[in-house]
C-alpha cells in the first residue's frame, strides 16, 4: 500500500468518524425541542408564536437596530414571575420612550396556561402594558435553550444578547445593564409599585408538585399521620392523581404539610367552586374560595419559620397543582 493511498484512507476514516460524532450529538437533543443556535450570544426571533395578546403581530428582526430588547420568559401562575412584574413594568414606563422594548414571552408550565382568555385576565390583573406573546409550543423557549421562569435576556441594537438573568432578584444589576445598552448614564433606578421584599435565604421549603408527571415530596395516606416529615405533603383520604395535579373525589379529603417559610401559595382550581379551610399550627386562619385556574395566596405569615399547614377542601373537584413559598 503506497503512501498516497494510506493518506487518502486515513482522511476518509477521519471524515467518517467526525460524521458519526455529529450525528450522535444531534440525537442528544430532547424529543420535541429545537436545537439551539451555535452562537448563544445571538438573539432568536419568535418561533411559532401562538398569539400576540395585547399587541399587533411583529417580528424581533424588525426591531433590531431600532430598539434594545428585553425578553422575559414567564408564566402567569408562577409566584416568582408575578414578583418580577412590578420591576418590568417600572422599566417599561421609564425606558420605553428611550429605546427599550420589553416582550413578555408567556411560556406555559401547565395546560390551563395555554388558554388565551386566562392569560388576558392575568395581564389585566397584573397591569402588564408591555407586549405579551404566547409561546404555547415552547418554540421560542427552545430556541433560546431556556429552562427557567422567569428568565430575562437583554438584546442590544446589534442583535447580541449582552446580559441575562435567571429568577427573581438582581434588579439593580439588570437595570444597570439596560441603561448601559441604551447608552444612558447618571440615571436613578426605577421605583416599582407593589414590589414584595423576599429573604430568599430564609425560605427552607422547595416548590412541591402534586401531579404524577413531576410528583415530589408527596404521599397518599388514609389517615392523618401522627408525625410529619418536613417539606412532605400528605394527601389524606379521598384523592386521585392526574399528570399535572391531584384532585379530591369526596369531602373526606385533607392535606398536611410542614413547611419552613413565611408565605405559602398554591396553584389550584375547582369545578364547581370549593371552599378550602386553611389551618396553620392548629388554628383556622381563613377560608379560601377556589375556582379559576391560578395561583392563590394561602398563608401570609408574619415571619419566617417552621409551621404546620392543613388544607380542608369542602367538596370534590378541588385540583391542586403545586405549592410554592416566599
Amino acid at each position: 500500500m503506497n503512501r498516497a493511498f494510506r493518506y487518502l484512507l486515513l482522511n476518509l476514516t477521519l471524515v467518517l468518524i467526525v460524521t458519526a460524532i455529529v450525528y450522535l450529538e444531534g440525537l442528544k437533543a430532547p424529543a420535541g425541542e429545537v436545537a439551539t443556535n451555535s452562537d448563544p450570544t445571538q438573539y432568536h426571533d419568535f418561533v411559532n408564536p401562538s398569539a400576540f395578546v395585547n399587541t399587533a403581530p411583529f417580528q424581533l428582526a424588525d426591531e433590531i437596530g431600532k430598539k434594545v430588547i428585553l425578553i422575559d420568559f414567564w408564566t402567569y401562575s408562577c409566584i416568582n414571575c408575578q414578583r418580577t412584574i412590578p420591576y418590568l413594568s417600572a422599566w417599561w414606563d421609564k425606558y420605553k420612550d428611550k429605546g427599550l422594548l420589553i416582550v413578555g414571552m408567556h411560556t406555559p408550565e401547565f395546560e390551563f396556561e395555554k388558554e388565551l382568555a386566562n392569560v388576558e385576565n392575568a395581564i389585566q390583573q397584573f397591569g402588564v402594558n408591555y407586549p405579551v406573546v404566547l409561546d404555547n409550543d415552547r418554540g421560542t423557549w427552545n430556541a433560546y435553550g431556556n429552562r427557567y421562569w422567569p428568565h430575562e435576556y437583554l438584546i442590544d441594537l446589534s442583535g447580541k444578547i449582552v446580559y441575562d438573568h435567571i429568577g427573581e432578584g438582581g434588579y439593580e444589576e439588570s437595570e444597570a445593564a439596560i441603561q448601559k445598552a441604551l447608552g444612558l448614564t447618571d440615571m436613578e433606578m426605577a421605583t416599582p409599585e407593589n414590589s414584595i421584599a423576599i429573604d430568599y435565604e430564609k425560605i427552607g421549603s422547595p416548590e412541591t408538585y402534586l401531579g404524577s408527571e413531576r410528583a415530589s415530596n408527596s404521599s397518599f395516606v388514609s389517615t392523618e399521620p401522627l408525625s410529619l416529615e418536613s417539606n412532605q405533603a400528605y394527601l389524606v383520604g379521598d384523592w386521585t392523581q392526574e399528570d399535572e395535579y391531584s384532585e379530591t373525589t369526596s369531602e373526606k379529603a385533607s392535606l398536611l404539610f410542614e413547611y419552613n417559610s413565611k408565605n405559602v401559595y398554591i396553584v389550584a382550581s375547582s369545578e364547581p367552586a370549593t371552599e378550602v379551610e386553611v389551618w396553620v399550627d392548629g388554628t383556622l386562619v381563613k377560608t379560601l374560595t377556589v375556582q379559576a385556574n391560578t395561583l392563590y395566596p394561602v398563608v401570609e405569615g408574619a415571619d419566617y419559620g417552621v409551621h404546620t399547614l392543613k388544607l380542608v377542601p369542602k367538596g370534590k373537584g378541588f385540583k391542586l397543582f403545586t405549592f410554592t413559598f416566599g
